[in-house]
């Protein structure tokens, strides 16, 4: 296990074959291990667990005035769980190739920095208990606006999604390049199909409700939206001949309809778009909406994360 030590402004080795997950004592956080382990074997790729340890800040609940050794004892627990853990995750997948990293010091800069060095970065989405559970999902939200690598965002369910399909959210005014790749590269590892999703909502209220005027330009707008799909799938159809891909025109608010097309998928792919200096904007609303209710993996790419 690699030596723990504080965190560095070192720029990030070069991207490696590897599946980088970030490990707390959490439930979300275990299940988003084995998840990432089962995707490193499929991905034919390393795992590297992450565990980023550090004294409680004044102000937080249960906290007290440390006695002098609380760092070690800090150390020698969260040694423990990472050895622990590396063990379970070698007993269920042998032939996995499986490191630790220790950091004393935030976990959100710890992950940050290591989502440089791997293809792809899991976490938990939520953690147990009010308190965990808020700084789990900032993590999460942070490395999902700011990571360097596609993130993985798995909740606590333990819901079956094994062989479901990828589902991807496109979006014509973003650069969709990244998400795509991801997700025709999963669809093509897991030998599953793809359903491309394109959610719309020109106007205002239910089609149905408009004048006969405005169903005719939504007709149009349709029309021409499922061809700007159909272009921009074409390209990746050829790239990727093996992977069955569906597509699916749907008006209606982007994240509630997405929901509703991943039931049963065995992840989400949704690009982003946020632009503001604020990491929860930057990160886009659609993003966080998916993030906070999914009930299957999300993976968040943002432009120029990809491999």
């Amino acid at each position: 296990m690699a030596a723990d030590g504080r965190l560095s402004l070192r720029a990030a080795v070069a991207r490696e074959n590897v599946v980088v997950v970030g490990l707390d004592p959490s439930r979300a956080s275990r299940r988003a291990v084995e998840w990432a382990a089962a995707e490193a074997v499929v991905r034919k790729a390393s795992l590297q667990i992450v565990h980023a340890y550090r004294l409680p800040s004044a102000g937080y609940l249960n906290y007290s005035e440390m006695p002098p050794d609380a760092v070690t004892a800090l150390r020698a627990s969260a040694v423990r769980l990472l050895e622990s853990t590396a063990a379970e995750v070698g007993a269920s997948h042998p032939s996995l190739t499986v490191a630790t990293t220790l950091v004393h010091g935030d976990p959100t800069a710890a992950l940050r920095l290591q989502s440089g060095c791997g293809r792809l970065t899991v976490i938990g989405s939520q953690g147990e208990g009010r308190v965990t559970r808020s700084l789990t999902g900032s993590i999460a939200i942070d490395l999902a606006a700011r990571g360097h690598s596609p993130i993985a965002l798995i909740p606590a369910t333990d819901t079956q999604t094994n062989g479901g399909p990828v589902v991807m959210g496109f979006d014509e005014l973003a650069d969709e390049s990244g998400a795509a790749e991801f997700a025709f590269e999963a669809a093509q590892a897991h030998r599953t199909r793809l359903i491309a999703v394109h959610c719309w909502t020109e106007g205002s209220g239910d089609a149905a409700s408009h004048e006969i005027g405005t169903r005719q330009d939504l007709g149009i707008q349709e029309r021409q939206r499922a061809a700007v799909l159909s272009r921009q799938m074409k390209k990746w159809t050829v790239l990727y001949p093996q992977v069955p891909v569906e597509q699916r025109l749907i008006f209606g608010p982007a994240a509630q309809r997405l929901l509703v097309a991943a039931e049963g998928a065995s992840m989400l792919v949704s690009g982003s778009r946020g632009r503001s200096r604020f990491t929860g904007l930057f990160l886009g609303s659609t993003s966080q909406s998916v993030i906070a209710r999914a009930t299957c993996p999300v993976v968040v790419v943002r432009a120029g994360t990809s491999n």
